[in-house]
This record gives C-alpha cells, sequence and structure tokens, in this order.
C-alpha cells in the first residue's frame, strides 16, 4: 500500500509538473532577428498545432524525467538530495527552518510534494531558465523554424518575380481595414524579408489548423489570383504545392524527429507501467488473481514486450496503410481491406509464433526453470489457440477504426473504439486461453489493462500528432 501511495503522488506531481511546463511553452519573449522571419512569430503561429503540441512535450520530458528519478528515491537519494539543496540553496533563513522540519515530518509517499515544493520555492527562477534552454534546444533540432522560414522565402520570391511589392502588398491590403504590419527591425531589409513577414501575418491563424503551406496557399488562391500568371502558376504548382493530396501515406508528416519523439514518450509510458502495476500486487495478494509483482519484473516486460510488437505495431502499421486504401469503393475497395487487414495479421502472427517457439525452446535447453509460467503456458492447442486469437486482435482494431471512421481516419470515435477493441480482445482471449488450458490465473485482468494502456498512449500519439490531412489541396488552375 506504501508503494501505491508513493507511485499516486508521483503521478499527480508529475502531471502538475508536465502540465506547467506544456503551457510555459512559447511563452518566451521572441529573440527577433530580421535573418529568421519567423522569430517575430511564436510557435504555435508557424507550426500546426500537431506539431507545436509534439514539441512541448518532448521539451517537458527532461525535468519530468529528473523529478521523478528524485522523487521515486524518496527514502534514500530523494532526502539527502533535498536537504543538501535546503542547506546551500539561496533561501530565507525562517523558510529553510519550515522546510527542514518540513522534510522530517514528511512520510515517504507524500515526499513527492515537497520535492514539488523545494523546486518552485528554491529553484524556480534557476529551472525557468534550465526549461528556456531546453524548449530552444528541442525547436532547433526539430527544424521548423528554417524549414518555415525556407518555405515562406521561396514563396515570396515566386510572388515577387516581375511583379513589385507595393502591387503585391496594395493587393493584399485591399480586402482589410486596416494596413498590413510591419516591424521595426524590418523597415531596411529587403522586399523578400518585408513581404515574407506579411504572408506569415496573415496566414497565421489558419496555420494551427491546416499548416504553413496550405495557408499560404489559400492566401494565393483568395487574396492573388489576378497578379499570378501563368509562369507563376507553375512555380508555386511546382515550388509550393505539396506532391501529394492526403490520398497516400506519404501525405503523413512524420519527420524523424516526431517518429524519435514520440518513442520517447511511448517510452516514458511503458516504463511508468512497468514501476507502478507492480505496486498493486498486495492488492491482489491472497485473491485468486495472478498479478506481477516487482520480483517478476522479467515476465511484466516479456509480457509489455510481446504485446507492443504484436499488437500495437501491427495496428499502427494497418491503420496508416487504411488511409491508403480507403478510396476505393464495392469490390474493389473490399479486397484491398482483406489484403489489408491479412497482412496485418500475419504480422501478428509472425511475432507470436516466434515468441512462442523461442520460449519453448528456452524451456527445452532449461534456460527457463521448470517454475516459470512461461514453460507452461504454451502446450500443443492452448499454445495454438493463443497465437491464432491474439493475432487477430490488431486486425479487429483496424476493422474497428475503417467501420467507424466512414473515410475520415483518426477521429475520435474511431480511435476510442480501436482501444476498447484492444482492451477487451486481450482480456477476452487470454480468458479463453486460460480456460482452455485449465490455469486458473486470471491473469486476463492484468492482460486488458496492458492492452488499454499501451494501445490508448500510442493512438493517442497518433490522434494528437500524426494525423494525416484529409482535405485535397487546390490548385490555381481550378
Amino acid at each position: 500500500m506504501h508503494t501505491l501511495l508513493l507511485w499516486g503522488s508521483i503521478v499527480i506531481c508529475l502531471a502538475i509538473v508536465f502540465s506547467l511546463q506544456f503551457r510555459a511553452f512559447g511563452t518566451a519573449e521572441k529573440e527577433r532577428s530580421p535573418e529568421s522571419i519567423v522569430s517575430f512569430f511564436h510557435t504555435h503561429e508557424f507550426a500546426e498545432k500537431w506539431q507545436r503540441n509534439l514539441i512541448a512535450i518532448a521539451t517537458s520530458v527532461p525535468l519530468c524525467f529528473i523529478f521523478v528519478i528524485v522523487a521515486e528515491k524518496s527514502t534514500k537519494a530523494g532526502k539527502t538530495f533535498v536537504r543538501d539543496v535546503l542547506d546551500t540553496g539561496p533561501i530565507d533563513s525562517e523558510l529553510k527552518n519550515f522546510l527542514v522540519t518540513l522534510l522530517e515530518f514528511t512520510p515517504d509517499y507524500a515526499f513527492p510534494f515537497l520535492v514539488l515544493l523545494v523546486s518552485f520555492l528554491v529553484f524556480g527562477a534557476q529551472l525557468k531558465f534550465l526549461y528556456r534552454y531546453i524548449e530552444k534546444g528541442v525547436v532547433y533540432s526539430a527544424g521548423l523554424s528554417s524549414k518555415a522560414n525556407n518555405l515562406i522565402a521561396e514563396f515570396s520570391s515566386i510572388l515577387l518575380d516581375g511583379t513589385d511589392y507595393s502591387i503585391i502588398l496594395e493587393t493584399l491590403e485591399r480586402p482589410r481595414p486596416n494596413k498590413l504590419p510591419l516591424p521595426e527591425e524590418l523597415e531596411g531589409v529587403s522586399n523578400q524579408s518585408k513581404l515574407s513577414f506579411q504572408l506569415v501575418h496573415l496566414a497565421k491563424r489558419d496555420t494551427k489548423t491546416i499548416g504553413l503551406r496550405k495557408a499560404l496557399i489559400a492566401i494565393a488562391e483568395n487574396r492573388l489570383t489576378e497578379i499570378i500568371d501563368d509562369k507563376k502558376r507553375r512555380k508555386l504548382e511546382k515550388k509550393i504545392y505539396p506532391e501529394h493530396d492526403g490520398s497516400t501515406l506519404t501525405s503523413v508528416q512524420i519527420g524523424l524527429f516526431y517518429v524519435f519523439a514520440s518513442i520517447v514518450i511511448f517510452l516514458i509510458v511503458c516504463g511508468l507501467y512497468i514501476g507502478i502495476v507492480p505496486s498493486l500486487f498486495k492488492l491482489f495478494d491472497g485473491s485468486n488473481i495472478v498479478w506481477p509483482s516487482y520480483e517478476e519484473i522479467d515476465s511484466l516486460i516479456d509480457s509489455l514486450s510481446l504485446v507492443v510488437l504484436a499488437t500495437i505495431v501491427p495496428m499502427l502499421f494497418g491503420i496508416l496503410f487504411l488511409q491508403r486504401s480507403s478510396n476505393g469503393s464495392g469490390k474493389a475497395e473490399a479486397r484491398k481491406h482483406f489484403v489489408l487487414f491479412s497482412a496485418v495479421f500475419l504480422l501478428s502472427l509472425f511475432v507470436n509464433f516466434f515468441h512462442a517457439a523461442m520460449t519453448r525452446i528456452l524451456a527445452m535447453v532449461g534456460y527457463l526453470d521448470s517454475d516459470k509460467e512461461t514453460r507452461d503456458v504454451f502446450i500443443e492447442f492452448p499454445e495454438a489457440f493463443f497465437i491464432f486469437s491474439h493475432s487477430l486482435i490488431p486486425s479487429a482494431a483496424v476493422l474497428a477504426v475503417a467501420s467507424v471512421s466512414k473515410g475520415k481516419l483518426l477521429r475520435q470515435a474511431s480511435i476510442a473504439t480501436a482501444i476498447a477493441v484492444v482492451t477487451v480482445g486481450h482480456l477476452l482471449c487470454y480468458a479463453v486461453f486460460e480456460l482452455i488450458a485449465e490455469k486458473n490465473w486470471n491473469f486476463f485482468w492484468h492482460q486488458g489493462l496492458l492492452g488499454f494502456v499501451l494501445s490508448a498512449a500510442s493512438l493517442i500519439l497518433l490522434l494528437l500528432f500524426w494525423r494525416p490531412s484529409q482535405a485535397k489541396v487546390r490548385t490555381l488552375s481550378t
């Protein structure tokens, strides 16, 4: 119970730390430079919402990780660290005496709250300074600023080719009651830089929902059609317009940075699961429900890895490729879906079969002890049923997304349905497996929880950050 309370406190404080950092992202005063047009704007004004959110989460990870490490080591390193901080930190003597007294009487399970309090009172300014530098590093690594600067510079260059800046500005300001703003720092720069700033200013409202590229396209189509000749139209279509219209997988904007950041976030969820779930063991001790404990952490990691590789990865593969096969109709579309669902099933089947085979081989050569559950779990027909039934789960989740989405993938309803399918699927499949194998473990309750946490984490990341564009981009010739 003590461990459960400790991790409950850590989770609550971690949520507070993360929320404060997430809200603070992008609120610092901008370091405006004429060499970078987007430096005059906040991140959410030149990046899509999912991009801004993902970078904000990635920025929050380092300090959250440090907090968890210090707070979890409450009985040894944690309290020693806090005591040293109070002894050497720049803090008022009365407040210091209060915190020292509080430290002595704070139970271990409430220690994370004390860490949070000390961090704010003693090192609030330093942590804010550190967070700002982490934010700069993450934004720079993501390359959003450089990509946005290159895009808007190319767009402005094409518009100014053969057309005077004053004419473009007059055309842009025509439907507006006020003139377009221009910062003092940009008054002496080139017309291209001036136009770039004013275009981003016009596009920033729509950028967070449709992206900077499409927001610029909308400006060209709605306000600049009369000054765009055939030559400029061809250049825009070649240089500015996306090559794909959202109907293929390549339209899903997944850069290496976003893949890496999403994997890190998912691994943190897995780590928290491994750290927290075994603490519930005492709640089920003495009951007929088998629950993983810290002494069996290897088995828990093995189960978690199997669900990730055999369920989560094939499911994500199927959902992403489902977008590619959702434009047909009738028998042709049904055939494509059948091929896709079969591929997802076979991928999961291969992982489950390989895991079962390796488990059996390791047991046969004596690497696994005879009292290990893994030695008796997969036996003839129960083994075959486990492999086959669990391999159907990711295909069923993809089918649920296809049925609920009705052409609009990654909606909240379809994602919720997929999570429910994975959760119930793991619970029922393992329950039937135990029945067939004549094992009274009731381990299916844990498997259902494991399926829910992993599917929810992966699909929410997909929903928030890897949303494919559903809107087709019109060309200027239409």
